[in-house]
């Protein structure tokens, strides 16, 4: 006979597991509740406004992208390739049924295609559920195996969540992705290859800067060889899309990348950039203090390259624990990547993950988290402060950088003393 666990009288290590179950259970309850609610949209994935195309819902209209690709119905592929204007109006014509004068950018690499593939096999409310239950099963699987505190879980049970699942955002499956590699990094040697890590590594390739900052923090922990494996699953899989993506896929992605930003994006596309509702540098740069937004942006990326830099040449001088090397470089993407939308602040879980180390006051690890979770509900983008600038959410990241620098501190100290010992 199975005997009921009491919260209250329990281990310690009992109670954290049975807080962690909670907190994940109202994750997923909230992800459900919206996700009801979106598929009863009618009609599903897009907003018409006086009988024209007003809005587009990201997973629906990256899915329809996806299977207009796979299809070939897309774009002239002999002349031209499926990142281009055309084919994007194309594409989104073809799902909505009505004329298209605007699109949702895809600013995925081709590695999105394969993850997406398998939702064009589904009709797409279908999709969209299988969708959602993906990123509520990996991020409770990923919390369990990494023994994910659960102070740090309590960012995704906030408005920010709902807003992620209401669009399909890539947010909450990507932030699982994260927490994977870092218990991954933790529990095993940086001589071994991790096949697990490198498949993980290769998923988030679908978003470049998400891949740089991961690969940071492997390669700040000597894990070159995932690193390599990883970018040998992106060449390979690549490559053998090259039939569907066209000959002039790669000058058109860049094209498109480079210029992502308000200023240099066709109308079509400009209207889904929204700095205004971002928490990090570019916003800080373009809507509170007024600089042109490709001006910021450039700015950001030249800052965010700086610091992945610096991450990796201070491995170089000396060892980082795994702790160190993700904090550091999630908070650089969520502070200085020019294209950190709203929704991929719910990495910020990952941040508050790391600060989980040895020495850190227990107050300041609650602090943390009461920080990162006043910040989420003031987020720009949805809540009590929405619109609203400068972002407090931002202050809140800085807040952390303050907190994360102190718990390196702590750290590096317990790790030189034994050495200080060991002298005769």
């Amino acid at each position: 006979m199975s005997r009921k666990v009491d919260p209250v009288n329990a281990s310690p290590v009992s109670r954290a597991a049975w807080r962690r179950l909670v907190v994940l259970t109202v994750f997923a309850g909230l992800t459900a509740g919206v996700s009801i609610s979106v598929l009863r949209m009618q009609p599903f994935g897009f907003v018409v406004n006086d009988g024209r195309l007003d809005r587009v819902m990201d997973f629906a209209s990256h899915r329809a992208f996806a299977c207009a690709a796979w299809s070939g119905d897309t774009a002239d592929l002999q002349s031209g390739s499926v990142y281009t204007l055309e084919a994007h109006l194309r594409a989104t014509e073809q799902w909505s049924g009505l004329p298209a004068r605007i699109a949702l950018p895809f600013g995925y690499s081709p590695t999105m295609l394969w993850i997406l593939a398998p939702f064009c096999l589904l009709t797409e409310r279908t999709a969209f559920a299988a969708w959602t239950l993906a990123g509520v099963l990996a991020t409770v699987l990923a919390s369990v195996r990494g023994n994910v505190h659960w102070r740090a879980l309590l960012a995704l049970a906030t408005p920010l969540t709902v807003y992620a699942g209401a669009l399909g955002q890539t947010a909450i499956l990507s932030t699982a992705g994260l927490l994977v590699l870092i218990a991954n990094d933790r529990d095993s040697r940086p001589s071994d290859i991790c096949w697990g890590s490198a498949a993980v590594l290769w998923l988030l390739t679908a978003k470049p800067p998400l891949a740089l900052t991961a690969g940071t923090a492997l390669i700040a922990r000597g894990r070159w060889r995932t690193v390599a494996v990883a970018m040998l699953l992106t060449i390979a899989s690549t490559v053998a899309l090259q039939p569907w993506l066209g000959h002039a896929w790669m000058q058109d992605y860049g094209l498109l990348l480079a210029g992502y930003d308000r200023l240099h994006l066709p109308a079509s596309f400009a209207w889904s950039i929204v700095p205004e509702s971002m928490s990090n540098l570019r916003a800080m740069l373009h809507p509170d203090l007024g600089l042109p937004d490709d001006i910021a942006n450039r700015v950001s990326s030249a800052v965010w390259a700086t610091a992945l830099g610096a991450i990796i040449l201070s491995a170089r001088r000396r060892s980082l624990d795994w702790s160190i090397a993700w904090n550091l470089s999630t908070l650089s993407y969520l502070l200085f990547c020019p294209h950190v939308s709203a929704t991929e602040d719910l990495a910020l879980c990952v941040v508050l993950a790391t600060l989980d180390v040895r020495g850190l006051p227990k107050a300041a690890a609650a602090g943390a988290a009461t920080l990162v979770i006043v910040g989420l509900v003031l987020s720009p983008a949805i809540g009590p402060l929405h619109n609203t600038r400068p972002s407090v959410l931002f202050f809140v990241k800085l807040g952390l950088v303050g907190i994360s620098l102190a718990a390196i501190d702590s750290l590096q100290e317990q790790q030189t003393i034994p050495r200080q010992r060991k002298r005769p």
